[in-house]
Parts: structure tokens; sequence; C-alpha cells
């Protein structure tokens, strides 16, 4: 999900995360049930991705204002264990080193998939479906040439689907 860092629901779900915390930390809660209702509640931020921003990557020039939506990418969320957290402050992930820290606790979870897993590939627009198609054979050289051209008959246009809706 994407939200911009001025809407009312950001700034409605931040405030009422500020304020479940604060009764979390005065409240004399023996069974847990606070702290798990506060943890499902900031459980909710990992799914949540800025609509806009500044775009910052390390050796490349920043990019203002950059639409983070446009990039039309969906995020893997595992499950919280012992070894993954639900939140991590952005002042305990400031520096490379804690960045790196914070990444190889996570770095052995992998979302596996097989190209017939895979039911849709959606492109905006016509013009984009041959790039597509070489990409795949290009970056994708260790699948068979027959399951390149499996997931090449996936492929779908947003214009395609805008006009069948």
């Amino acid at each position: 999900m994407y939200a911009s860092k001025e809407s009312l629901f950001t700034g409605n779900f931040m405030s009422g995360v500020e304020d479940i915390f604060t009764l979390l930390t005065k409240a004399n809660d023996t069974t847990g049930k606070f702290e798990t209702a506060y943890n499902n509640t900031i459980n909710t931020l990992r799914y949540i991705k800025n609509y806009q921003g500044d775009l910052i990557r390390p050796g490349k020039k920043t990019k203002p204002n950059y639409v983070f939506a446009n990039e039309r990418e969906w995020r893997y969320v595992p499950a919280i264990t012992d070894d993954i957290l639900s939140f991590i402050p952005i002042d305990k992930i400031r520096t490379a080193q804690q960045k790196s820290s914070f990444n190889k606790k996570v770095s052995h979870i992998r979302l596996h998939f097989q190209p017939d897993d895979i039911k849709y590939l959606v492109v905006e627009k016509e013009t984009d479906i041959n790039p597509l198609i070489a990409h795949l054979r290009q970056a994708k050289s260790r699948f068979s040439y027959e399951t390149v051209d499996k997931l090449a008959s996936r492929i779908l246009t947003y214009e395609q689907i805008e006009k069948d809706v």
C-alpha cells in the first residue's frame, strides 16, 4: 500500500500508534494483550511504502519528489519471528553498517517461486511488450526457450484490461 506523508490516513495512523504506545507504557497489562495489539498495529507499517519522496541511493544523485507508486512493485512481508522485527526505527539504521547488520539477520529469507507460479505479467501499453520479452530472454536465460515463451504468452497490457472492464 502506498501512502502520502501528508495524507489524513498517515497522520491519523501515526497519531494512533503513538497514542497506543503512550497508553501501553502507562498500563499495567499483565496479560500481554495490549502489547500484542500494539505490535499488530505496528506490523501494518511493513505493508506501507511512501507514495512520493526523495529517492536516495548510495553513489547516485538524489531524485527529488520521486513517485514510488510508479514502480508498481509488490512487497514480500515475511511473518514476524524472533529474528524478524516488525519495525526498526530509522535511528537504528542511519549508517551503512547498521543497515547491513539488520539485512544480514534476514538474508536467509527468500520468496521462492517458479515461472509456472506467474499467471500474468502486466505492462502499461502495447509498446512495452517486446522489451519485456527481450528482458525475459536475456535476464532469465536459465529458463528454457519454451518457458520464456509461456511467460510471454501471459503478458497483458493495462490498456487491454481497461478496455475489458
